[in-house]
């Protein structure tokens, strides 16, 4: 049986994730906050692997699954969160004149 501070993490982690990915797929679009030279695809491809990392935390919360996947989950989703955390601040670095 998990413990509930871990189904609490996965939650909180699950939601952050979630709603980032949700807003990399909204908000953008909406607002055109692109300009000629950035792709709309890297924003609406990051809100896609956002939203289903998001999605995997909540099955893993749920159901009963292996603890090895468990672990591969939440370190991806780890992975994925500081990968594009860097890769957003060095994108508003160059972006910077």
């Amino acid at each position: 049986m998990k413990h509930s501070s871990e189904n609490e993490l996965n939650a909180l982690s699950s939601g952050l994730i979630g709603i980032m990915g949700v807003s990399l797929l909204i908000i953008p679009t909406r607002l055109h906050m692109f300009d000629m030279d950035t792709s709309i695809w890297v924003s609406v491809v990051q809100g896609i692997f956002a939203y289903a990392a998001s999605i995997s935390l909540q099955i893993i919360s749920i159901l009963q699954v292996p603890q090895k996947r468990i672990f591969f989950i939440q370190s991806a989703a780890v992975f994925f969160f500081l990968f594009f955390l860097v890769f957003f601040y060095w994108q508003d670095a160059l972006l910077r004149p």
